[in-house]
């Protein structure tokens, strides 16, 4: 069976983006890095083809998992109480990654002659901002990736929103965790709504915006 798992870990970006007032605000650095290129030239090593391949983007610090535990605590915890990080880590990123992984094993069973390629497996890379992993996961899509299955709850993500915007650019198919098609419009109302749900959850969505744009622009080149 096909896969690519650079390395067994527990997030695409957990290098702590906590999401909560302020928290997604987009990072400011943007540099190229040569981890970045030595990753998606070994990716070729393990035996990625060009436009072969599948991606799983799926949420790690927000999704789904995030919005309840936010409905939850009612608003009272942010990042500024003392156990955000522990009780963001237990009840959204560890729900998250615990989730996919047997949807991820599925998706291998059912795409046996393609890499399927789980963002989570990426242990956190020292230097690294949010900014970074964007970069490599959308480069490695552009190069590698004919397909990109979007998992529940992924435009609550930047990263996936990001993702999605790289798909569209690419005109890779895309699919839903369920494996059907998912449009470009209803992909656009989904994270048109997951911004709306954000602010009622009094979460700063600046960074989630910025990703949005980049999604429209996508759907414009492309119509």
């Amino acid at each position: 069976m096909a896969t690519l798992q650079p390395s067994v870990a527990s997030s695409r970006s957990v290098v702590t983006a906590q999401p909560g007032r302020g928290a997604m605000t987009p990072p400011t650095r943007s540099r190229p890095d040569p981890v970045h290129y030595a990753m998606l030239s070994f990716a070729r090593c393990l035996g990625a083809r060009d436009r072969e391949e599948v991606y799983v983007s799926t949420p790690i610090t927000t999704g789904h998992a995030y919005v309840t535990w936010r409905n939850n605590e009612s608003g009272q915890i942010d990042r500024a109480h003392p156990l955000y990080s522990d009780l963001h880590r237990e009840h959204v990123i560890e729900k998250n990654i615990a989730r996919v992984r047997p949807v991820i094993s599925n998706f291998r069973s059912r795409f046996r002659d393609q890499l399927v390629i789980d963002p989570t497996a990426l242990h956190d890379i020292d230097d690294w901002e949010q900014l970074d992993y964007h970069a490599f996961w959308c480069a490695l899509i552009e190069q590698y990736v004919r397909t990109v299955i979007f998992t529940d709850g992924w435009q609550f993500s930047t990263g996936c929103v990001r993702e999605f915007a790289a798909a569209i650019r690419i005109q890779a198919r895309i699919l839903t965790e369920d494996l059907r098609p998912l449009t470009i419009p209803v992909g656009i109302q989904l994270i048109g709504e997951a911004v709306l749900k954000l602010e009622e959850l009094d979460v700063d969505p600046e960074s989630l915006r910025s990703a949005f744009t980049l999604v429209k622009e996508a759907a414009q080149n492309q119509s």
